[in-house]
């Protein structure tokens, strides 16, 4: 069964929880399936399956046409620099929060409230908590006053969740018989267009010292064409090292890009990695290699590869 739709469901706006109705989400959900509402657009990941009648989504339920305009005076002070309350009416919309006391706050949609006076803040979207504090010192009295849009429930809503994934990279699938096949086919080749974009963006660069290591600065070097991000960077050799550790430093314009963890290769061992702690690389930034420490009883590093997984910047 490439869809499950059985039952109905009923969705707040601005939240990220479904209440089914007559449903069994725990036989036939799981999580990272895809749920929309029938005869819309977008689809939204599941995040978790709590019960047979509740799902938790990765996003909130949006539908601009459905929520309320809250307006409400919160108090007045003449003292305080700091002030904390909360909006009743939730759960709220993302960017719609407007405080104003001796200066104006906007919700920039990620929880924080940002004042014109340079007061800070942050409100939560499903409790309603709201903290600012004052750029300013307050001179008078000033009403603390808020507005925001509530987002309205819909219920008995008919639903679709896609439960059928390609095997390889998770493509939806699409049955002859399924419903709301185009949005499917839509969210299908979406995702491809998204995963040969990602997979054209990832690059690599390798170095090969041939025959053992040897104790070297800037053994080997390379220019980096473009602004790119180092992921992961793995050295290979094809015979270990012996009484102590080969140790290979990483370096962007002569500066560690490790700090001071280093990529190792363990005694016995032929294989290592390590994640950067410098991880952007600017074009044309160049990158060298430096072979730190070489085994005490056999060097190792025969055929030494080292290789730097990137992707775009």
């Amino acid at each position: 069964m490439a869809n499950y739709d059985t039952g109905s469901v009923n969705l707040t706006v601005g939240s990220s929880s479904v209440v089914g109705n007559s449903t069994d989400f725990t036989t036939y959900v799981s999580n990272g399936d895809l749920f929309r509402v029938s005869g819309e657009t977008p689809f939204y990941s599941v995040a978790d399956v709590v019960t047979a009648t509740q799902l938790t989504l990765t996003g909130r339920y949006a539908d601009s046409s459905q929520y309320s305009s809250i307006a409400s005076n919160i108090a007045s002070t003449t003292t305080a620099t700091s002030y904390s309350f909360t909006l009743t009416k939730n759960p709220i919309i993302q960017n719609s929060v407007v405080v104003t006391a001796s200066e104006r706050f906007t919700d920039n949609g990620a929880g924080i409230l940002s004042g014109s006076k340079s007061g800070t803040g942050t409100v939560g979207y499903d409790d309603g908590a709201v903290s600012i504090i004052l750029g300013t010192q307050l001179t008078a009295t000033y009403t603390v006053a808020a507005s925001y849009n509530q987002g309205n429930t819909r219920n008995a809503l008919s639903y679709q969740v896609v439960t059928d994934y390609t095997t390889n990279y998770s493509f939806p699938e699409i049955g002859l018989n399924d419903a709301g096949l185009p949005a499917i086919y839509t969210k299908a080749i979406r995702d491809i267009d998204k995963t040969l974009n990602n997979l054209e963006q990832v690059r690599a660069v390798s170095f090969t010292i041939k025959g053992n290591a040897v104790l070297d600065t800037n053994a080997l070097s390379v220019m980096i064409p473009s602004d790119t991000v180092c992921n992961n960077i793995k050295a290979d050799c094809d015979a270990s090292p012996a009484g102590a550790a080969l140790i290979i430093d990483v370096n962007k314009n002569g500066v560690s890009m490790l700090n001071s963890t280093r990529l190792v290769v363990a005694a016995g061992d032929t294989t290592g990695s390590i994640v950067p702690t410098i991880t952007s690389i600017a074009s044309w930034d160049v990158i060298s290699l430096d072979i730190d420490q070489i085994g005490s009883d056999r060097s190792g590093g025969d055929d030494l590869r080292v290789a730097m997984k990137l992707t775009a910047a």
